[in-house]
Parts: structure tokens; sequence; C-alpha cells
């Protein structure tokens, strides 16, 4: 029997610790939860589960235990509106693993997986696609992984994965990313793997400053086909960018690797281009202090004189024909650069100048308030007894302006009767719509 929770705008369908959703639906509304977990529990989204959230920092699931396991498994779906998140783990130690194959699709400024967990682990296998503009596939600190296809091809401004505050993302050998377009006017750049955040806001109390700095290593393939967008992209001197794989530079006017501000770079694999024609194609983009080291094949087949191997702004910091062992397959490996460096005049530069990831909001923790915006604990709900399950729970509830601030605990207090008489193991704690 398919169990169906539905809840409006501001609310959360199942507040517990340890979840199963089998074949049931869950659906949440703009900035609301579908499933908020703490303590040590593990939710498991079994095959035929569906879970649905609306725009505006909606989650699909929301962590903030410790040593938790969120697991998306085969068969499972969501649906992510925009401004909004599939995954957030806020928790400590904790394991999101994302293994359904079934797509998922971003609409614009959307973000499948956030992690802020410096301790945590992130495994996609899910395919990504973007609708629309500025979506991340994997955002956060702790250890990322993706085995999956991020297509984000369609849209502008995309990220596939985003390492930050001394994280690592890897794309593994399996792993596909597809970078979509660019917006240069509004500083929108496509991109593969991205780690850094360099203000250029004269504004901010941040100008000039680089933070969200972490690693970013590809040992699968990313493709670059679209003009001004870049593969893999580093700012900040405690950024840093490692090639294994394979990036493909499949257009004119494409970067390969951006390394930049004192990042650090370092290609063991194949930088490339894959078409013929193309102009304004580099294998390796080096500014402001960036440094890399080519321990692999650069082959830019382009002969126009704004494509090069590697372009820098400073000889002394690119190594086109470094010598070393492979921390990977622990061979000795020399680098090859096809065309030769080009080092570059200032106004070269300016053509590939002023690349600015930007960062998307951190996920709040999520609240419910009363009509004059008191936030109103989430209380518990003792769910232990297994008991028969209705088949549908559907919450549509407006609170409006009541002068008496005993109302809402009074509310809840009912709600809290309603469900255990509906004897439904690990219901919301709360709803609001």
């Amino acid at each position: 029997m398919m169990v169906k929770i539905t809840v409006g705008n501001n609310a959360i369908g199942i507040y517990g610790y340890n979840i199963n959703n089998n074949t049931g639906s869950i659906k949440a509304g703009d900035n609301g939860v579908a499933i908020y977990t703490q303590g040590d529990g593990t939710v498991n989204l079994n095959a035929n589960s569906k879970i649905t959230v609306g725009k505006d920092q909606a989650v699909g699931v929301y962590a903030v235990g410790a040593n938790q396991h969120i697991n998306v498994n085969a068969g499972s779906s969501m649906t992510i509106g925009d401004n909004s998140f599939g995954v957030v783990n806020l928790g400590a130690g904790n394991t999101v693993a994302s293994n359904t194959a079934n797509p998922v699709t971003l609409g614009t400024d959307a973000v499948y997986v956030y992690q802020n967990d410096n301790k945590g682990t992130v495994i996609n296998h899910t395919p990504l696609t973007s609708a629309g503009d500025r979506n991340y596939g994997l955002y956060g600190n702790g250890s990322m992984y993706n085995d999956g296809v991020i297509d984000f091809s369609n849209g502008i401004g995309s990220v596939g994965m985003y390492a930050t505050t001394g994280g690592t993302a890897t794309n593994l050998t399996g792993g596909i990313i597809k970078v979509g377009d660019s917006d240069t006017n509004r500083k929108e750049y496509g991109v593969g793997m991205a780690t850094g955040y360099y203000d250029d806001n004269p504004l901010s109390p941040t100008y000039r400053q680089v933070s969200n700095q972490g690693t970013i290593i590809n040992q699968g393939t990313i493709e670059v086909s679209k003009p001004d967008t870049i593969g893999m992209y580093a700012v900040g001197s405690g950024s840093k960018a490692i090639n294994y794989g394979n990036i493909n530079l499949m257009g004119s006017k494409t970067v390969g690797m951006y390394i930049d501000r004192g990042a650090v770079g370092e290609n063991w694999g194949t930088i490339q281009t894959t078409a013929s024609g193309l102009t304004s194609a580099k294998g390796v983009y080096v500014a402001n202090g960036g440094y890399i080291k080519n321990y692999g094949v650069i082959n830019i087949a382009a002969s126009d004189s704004q494509s090069a191997g590697i372009w820098t702004d400073n000889a002394d910091h690119a190594e086109e024909n470094a010598n070393g062992i492979n921390p990977v397959t622990l061979t000795s490996q020399t680098g090859t650069s096809t065309p030769r460096m080009k080092v570059a005049t200032a106004s070269d530069m300016k053509e590939m100048g002023g690349i600015v990831v930007k960062v998307p909001p951190k996920a709040a923790v999520p609240t419910v308030a009363d009509a004059q915006g008191n936030i109103i604990p989430i209380y518990k709900l003792d769910t232990d007894v297994v008991v028969p399950q209705p088949a549908e729970v559907i919450i549509k509830i407006t609170i409006r302006s009541y002068t008496d601030k005993s109302f809402s605990k009074r509310l809840l207090y009912e709600f809290s009767i309603i469900f255990r008489n509906l004897k439904y193991r690990n219901v919301c704690r709360y709803f609001r719509s």
C-alpha cells in the first residue's frame, strides 16, 4: 500500500530518526522539508518512493545528526524546485549515498547534494541534468565523490562539483561531467569542477579576499564545449586542482584547467581538443600567482595565436615538462604540451580574466513560525508503536493572525493527538502551509 503525505509551504513532512520510505510519496511545498532527520538514524529512500519539494530553499532530506546514513536507493525518485536542495547534510560524520538510476533534473539555482560536514561523505551515482541556470550537482566540504553523469550542458553558469572549506571533490573514473554555457556579462561561468571564491565586489567587506578553498580531483571525464567555459577551476593559495583523467575541449574559447590567485594545479592525465577547426583553446590557463605542473599530456590541435597548451602570465609558475611519480599508478611520468607554452601580455590575459564562481546560499536550519513570525519549536511525537498505517495523510492548514500567543502551542498539541490516533510511524512533528 502506498502512503502519501502532502504538506504545504514552510512545512515538514516526516520528522524522525530511522526512516524507511518504501513506496511512499512525500510532497512538501515552498521552503518546506520532506524528511528531517537527526540523531544517529538511517534514512532509506527505497524503490518506488517519491519525494517532491517546492521552490525557495525547500529540501528533500535534511540531516543534522551524527554518523547518519542517507541512502537514495535504486528505483527512488526526487523532484526539486527552483532555488532548492535535494539532500542537505549539516551533521557530523554523516554519509550520503545516491544510487538511484532515475535522473534528477535541477531547474534554476538548485543543488542536488549540499554538505556542511567536514567529516561527511557524499557518493553520487545518480544522473543529474539541468533544465535552467546556476545549478550545482554536489556542493560542500568533507569528501564528495561522483561516479555518475552530471549533464549540465543545458543552462548557464552551472557547476558540476564544488569543493569548499577544506573539502575534497573527486570525479571518479566512471564519472562524466558535461559543462554548459557561460554568461560573461553576468560573470556566470559553466564549470565542470570548482573550488575557491574570489570576491570582486568593491562594496563587499571581503573585497579581493578568497574563501571556500578546497581540492578538486578529476579521475573521469570532463567535456567542455561552449565558449568561455572551463573544465576545472581553482582560485586561492589554499585551493588545488588535480587532473588524472580526461578533459576534452570540444569547442572554441574553452579552457581545460583555470588556475588563479595562488592556486596550484597538476595535470597527470590528458587535456585535449576533440574537434577540428577550434580557436582560442587553452589546455591550462594560469594567472595572478597560480602555479601549474604538467606531468601528463596536453594536446591542443589549434594553431591560432590565442591557443596554447599552457597560457600563463609568468613562465616561472608553469612547469611544462614536469617529471614525477604518478600517485595513482606509481609510474614515472614526464609532461608534454602542444603547442608550446605561451607567456601572455597583460592585454592577452584580459580575454579570460575575472572569473568568479558564485556561491549558493547556505542552507538554513528549517523552522516553523506563527502568523506574527514567532519561531515555534518542533515537539516530539510518540510514534514507536507499530500499528496499521493510513493510506494517505494530506495536511492543508493556514495559520491566520491570532493575538493569543498560546494558540500555536495548543494547535501543536491537537496535531499530536491527531497523529497518535492515526498511529503512523515517524509522521511529521509539525505541518504548516
